[in-house]
């Protein structure tokens, strides 16, 4: 089975990478990249670090946004203690250890970096894009709206500007929901309840809710989409739930795999809040 996995992850990696990292190629790094979407953190994460420790950037990266969100972490670094976890996930030095990420001279890093700086403005949306990072370019946007920061609309002109980002600039510019699918979450932005009934359909193919169809596809196959989509939406909590799920580093694996992964279901279910309107959600969440 582990074989097996490693096989997929490798196919998984194969895929037209958006965002070339430094070191992504070593046959180590993706054997443990591998066992890491599997579940099996055990024989992943020690592996990542010793890999960081040596100078691999990608496995710096991916560690610096494991230890960034929780959702991405399992059990087994849970049930670590706080040393053993530090040791894990960062570098050594301080009282807490460094995260790998920092001074990190890879074009991703950089962003995050400057994302981090509470001075950062909605041109890092734009450029997490230019780099093939949905996920990144909207959890910006979140981070963004929540520092109530404007300037969605000056970069909006831009080729690179996400489409599931489109209601920051209408709620910006005062256009309404003009333009907007019914069904389309972001709506939670100016304020209107998108209509559930038809989420299910509009979710197919849209990047932004491909976690929901891919938790459904995986965790509740025999439950029908019309019912565990919109109530893993409701249960995410909207747009706002959807907006940081996807690949952490989108070079390494595209989020279309992530999220069928069982790290990246397990990512998903972590984020849900409930009840949800699903028999099959709720013994999942059990």
């Amino acid at each position: 089975m582990r074989v097996l996995l490693v096989l997929l992850a490798v196919t998984w990696l194969a895929l037209p990478a958006r965002a070339e990292v430094v070191g992504q190629q070593d046959p180590e790094l993706q054997a443990a990249v591998g066992d890491w979407l599997s579940g099996n953190e055990a024989d992943a994460l020690p592996v990542l670090a010793g890999l960081a420790a040596g100078g691999n950037v990608a496995a710096r990266l991916l560690l610096g946004q494991i230890d960034s969100f929780p959702a991405l972490q399992g059990d087994w670094l849970a049930g670590l203690s706080r040393a053993d976890r530090i040791a894990v996930l960062r570098a050594p030095g301080g009282l807490s250890g460094i995260r790998w990420t920092t001074d990190l001279h890879d074009p991703v890093a950089l962003i995050w970096a400057r994302l981090w700086d509470t001075t950062a403005t909605a041109q890092v949306i734009v450029d997490f894009a230019r780099l093939g990072e949905p996920r990144a370019a909207r959890f910006a946007a979140l981070t963004l709206s929540r520092r109530q920061r404007q300037g969605f609309a000056a970069v909006a002109g831009d080729a690179a500007y996400p489409a599931s980002l489109q209601a920051y600039v209408l709620r910006e510019t005062g256009g309404g929901a003009d333009g907007l699918d019914p069904s389309d979450p972001q709506r939670s932005v100016l304020g209107l309840e998108p209509d559930l009934a038809g989420f299910a359909v509009w979710a197919e193919g849209a990047e932004v809710a491909d976690p929901v169809v891919a938790l459904c596809e995986v965790v509740c196959p025999n439950e029908p989409a019309a019912i565990c989509r919109p109530a893993a939406l409701q249960g995410l909590g909207g747009f706002w739930g959807l907006m940081p799920l996807g690949s952490p580093v989108e070079a390494l694996v595209r989020s279309h795999a992530f999220n069928r992964s069982p790290r990246g279901t397990d990512a998903t279910l972590r984020h849900l809040r409930g009840p949800v309107e699903s028999v099959c959600l709720a013994a999942a969440l059990k």
